[in-house]
């Protein structure tokens, strides 16, 4: 229990012996690895933390109460442009290996050297950049490609960006300083997710009526 935050970023729980701070969720990885952080528990996002270099399966996965339609995923994908060069030019359609030779845009350049290094793709310039990956494609001469997060599609669709795969399920989860956290704060935290859970099935027992 806990009020609802405005412009504030400090907030007191009513219920439980903790509180919350509001962060960026790209920051929570660093606040966790710093021993000087007063911060030992963090939720994000597994995109966020894999590209932190803490793996794609760091932290506990808590409830997604979003659209079931339209869950998170990592993809790779082309511009429609390229893509109708290489069915023109190659009588098929455009795959990953295609990259080859080109650049593209990430704000995943660790995820995206993992993904093409595993299948084999090489001479691919990362463009690293914070954001609007989509619009890239007009700021890096022979950027041909983006690896991003996709839920609808929609932002994808209007730039011109064709989707070749979706390599990867972005899920929410909880990360913990384990080697801060005393035995009283984990008992704690291990109350806090069962909460959530909890909270989370009755959210989606509502959408399912």
């Amino acid at each position: 229990e806990f009020q609802e935050p405005g412009r504030e970023y400090f907030i007191p729980v009513r219920n439980m012996p903790i509180d919350f701070v509001v962060l960026r969720a790209s920051d929570i990885p660093s606040f966790i690895k710093d021993d000087t952080s007063k911060i030992k528990a963090g939720i994000t996002g597994s995109d966020i933390l894999w590209e932190a270099g803490m793996g794609r399966s760091a932290g506990q996965e808590l409830p997604y109460n979003g659209s079931p339609k339209f869950k998170p995923a990592l993809f790779v994908g082309v511009t429609e442009e390229f893509a109708a060069r290489i069915q023109r030019e190659a009588g098929r359609d455009s795959s990953p290996q295609d990259l080859s030779g080109h650049a593209i845009a990430t704000k995943f350049p660790r995820i995206a050297g993992e993904y093409l290094g595993e299948r084999s793709v090489t001479g691919v310039r990362i463009n690293p950049v914070a954001g609007k990956i989509e619009a890239m494609q007009h700021v890096y001469w022979n950027c041909i490609g983006v690896l991003d997060v996709v839920e609808s599609g929609r932002t994808r669709e209007a730039n011109g960006i064709r989707e070749l795969e979706r390599f990867y399920e972005v899920t929410v989860r909880m990360i913990e300083a384990a080697n801060r956290l005393t035995s009283s704060e984990k008992g704690i935290l291990e109350d806090l997710k069962e909460k959530i859970w909890l909270k989370g099935q009755e959210l989606t027992a509502k959408i399912s009526a």
